[in-house]
C-alpha cells in the first residue's frame, strides 16, 4: 500500500483525542452487536463533531480488513498497536512495523477513507474549537 499524506501539520492532541475515543465507542459497539453509526454519532454529540460517524465508521471497518483482524483497541492511556496504526495513518506517516498484504482496490478505499477522515476532522473539530473560542455554541 502506498501512502501519500495531504497534511501539513499533525492534529491537536484534542483531535486525537477525540479519534481515539470514537475508535475505542465503535469497537465496544460492533462487540456488543449494536447500531454502530448511531452509537457513534451518539457518542461523538458529546464532542459536538457527530458528523464524523460515518466516515469514522468506513475507516475503522476498512482498518479491520487492511490490519487482517477485529480492530484491538486500548485500555485508558495504554494504546494498542492498532490505535498507533490509525493515529498514524491520520496523521500521515506510515506506521514502520505493520505490513499491509491487501488488494489494490482495498488500498484504494482505504485511503480514500483516510482522506475522508482527515477532511472532516479538520472541518469539524477545527469548527468546534474555532466556536468555543469565540464563545459561539
Amino acid at each position: 500500500m502506498t501512502y501519500h499524506s495531504s497534511m501539513r501539520e499533525p492534529h491537536s492532541p484534542s483531535a486525537l483525542f477525540i479519534l481515539l475515543d470514537a475508535a475505542r465507542h465503535w469497537r465496544q459497539a460492533r462487540r456488543l452487536h449494536k447500531p454502530v453509526q448511531p452509537a457513534l454519532y451518539a457518542r461523538l454529540r458529546r464532542y459536538r463533531c457527530e458528523q464524523l460517524a460515518p466516515v469514522l465508521d468506513s475507516l475503522m471497518t476498512l482498518s479491520e480488513l487492511v490490519l487482517g483482524h477485529p480492530f484491538r483497541a486500548g485500555h485508558a492511556l495504554r494504546l494498542s498497536p492498532d490505535e498507533e496504526f490509525l493515529i498514524d495513518m491520520v496523521e500521515g506517516r506510515p506506521p514502520p512495523d505493520i505490513t499491509c498484504a491487501c488488494s489494490e482496490a482495498l488500498a484504494r478505499a482505504f485511503c480514500s477513507a483516510l482522506l475522508s477522515t482527515r477532511i472532516i476532522m479538520e472541518r469539524e473539530i477545527s469548527g468546534v474549537v474555532v466556536s468555543r473560542c469565540f464563545g459561539h455554541a
